[in-house]
């Protein structure tokens, strides 16, 4: 599974919801109004939402860059040194004005997408650090979750003695270091095997069944609570693409 997904397309307004990623957004030729869970909103032309955080967008746009980045990649971990501080739509907003010069054109072309991607990711992370080596349990956990998921349900003892410990320990760093718990993050995963599934032009049926879903109703539902939207309105509106072929080395450094 990609680390990082974009969407591009027309921007429509969500109900409240909170997903396990950070989110990097530029709109092209109008603002969109975001608000906090504070109420406050405002509008902006690009931010950074952290991951796990409520967020709605009250009103959308007709042309939108949204980059979904797992905060546990290495670009994730960098964009958490930036994200960690901004706690309602006024931080995101001026987190995100570095990348406001680069939302001068829609891109199209995957060169395009490269190149806009790769500056508006720079722009973020350049004055970053290098992120803190995650303790070994976490680094194995992480690897292990999408071999599991392609086997099915993950159980719990199975992951952790994977990862070489108990069952509780792995359940204490993980949701210490990655930053939610295991099961809110294994759900996560899932959907985003739902999103690369319907990329390829999957049904919502073969979808659902791909990423563990018991149909198509239960991943609505799940998508909706995790997006503000149903996963048809989304995909009627975006176009998905995955992001990991077309970034280039010194945005991962």
């Amino acid at each position: 599974m990609p680390g990082r997904i974009l969407f591009l397309g027309h921007a429509a307004p969500t109900a409240e919801h909170t997903h396990h990623a950070h989110q990097i957004m530029a709109t092209f030729n109008q603002a969109v109004a975001l608000r906090d869970a504070t109420g406050d909103c405002q509008a902006v032309r690009a931010a950074l939402i952290p991951a796990n955080v409520p967020h709605t967008v009250a009103s959308g746009c007709a042309q939108l860059a949204l980059i979904l980045t797992d905060p546990n990649d290495r670009v994730g971990r960098r964009l958490q040194q930036i994200a960690k501080g901004a706690r309602g739509v006024a931080d995101w907003a001026l987190a995100g004005a570095a990348i406001e010069r680069y939302a001068h054109t829609f891109p199209r072309t995957d060169q395009e997408v490269a190149e806009f991607v790769g500056n508006v990711t720079q722009a973020l992370v350049a004055d970053t650090q290098h992120p803190a080596v995650m303790h070994p349990a976490i680094v194995v956990a992480l690897r292990h979750i999408p071999t599991l998921l392609d086997r099915g349900e993950i159980r719990l003892e199975v992951l952790a003695s994977a990862a070489g410990c108990s069952a509780s320990r792995l359940s204490h760093l993980f949701a210490q270091q990655v930053g939610t718990p295991l099961r809110p993050y294994i759900l996560w995963q899932r959907l985003m095997r739902v999103a690369d599934q319907l990329r390829l032009c999957r049904t919502l049926t073969e979808a659902a069944q791909a990423a563990g879903f018991s149909d198509s109703a239960h991943l609505s539902h799940v998508f909706r609570r995790m997006f503000g939207m149903t996963p048809s309105v989304s995909f009627g509106a975006v176009q998905w693409r995955a992001l990991d072929p077309l970034l280039t080395s010194r945005n991962d450094s």
